[in-house]
């Protein structure tokens, strides 16, 4: 007989493509080493984020204990989905996290969206001078 509550629905069905991706996906990480990814991504967000500070009209929206690949700024006087619009164009991907996604953090501060920046195993350097030159 089939459990009573909501679990009963999720025992027959899968997404075998979404394993088999997570299955090569930590492969590949054990491979690289967490370590390794952690301080390349970590070196990077570093990075970024003081690229940002100096760029005039730009400011980074972080949460002070922020650390890592995740890195989010604001445009003064430019919406967050315009910001993301006009780097898009420029061929640089990100996305706007409105104030409704980060209520513990955003809406507290007032911050009505920002734009987020996610750096990754397979970014380098060029990939956040290339965003920053688009701000500019």
């Amino acid at each position: 007989m089939p459990a009573a509550r909501a679990r009963r629905f999720e025992t027959w069905e899968t997404s075998h493509a979404l394993r088999l991706g997570l299955t090569t996906a930590l492969d590949e990480l054990l491979a690289t080493g967490v370590d390794t990814v952690a301080r390349h991504v970590g070196a990077l967000g570093r990075e970024l984020r003081t690229a940002l500070a100096a760029c005039p009209g730009v400011r980074v929206a972080d949460p002070a204990a922020a650390g890592g690949g995740i890195v989010t700024f604001v445009r003064d006087g430019e919406p967050a989905a315009q910001t993301v619009a006009r780097l898009r164009a420029a061929g640089v991907h990100v996305v706007a996290v409105p104030a409704a996604h980060g209520r513990w953090d955003l809406g507290r501060r007032g911050v009505p969206a920002v734009v987020r920046a996610s750096m990754h195993v397979y970014n380098d350097a060029d990939d956040l001078h290339a965003l920053v030159a688009a701000l500019a």
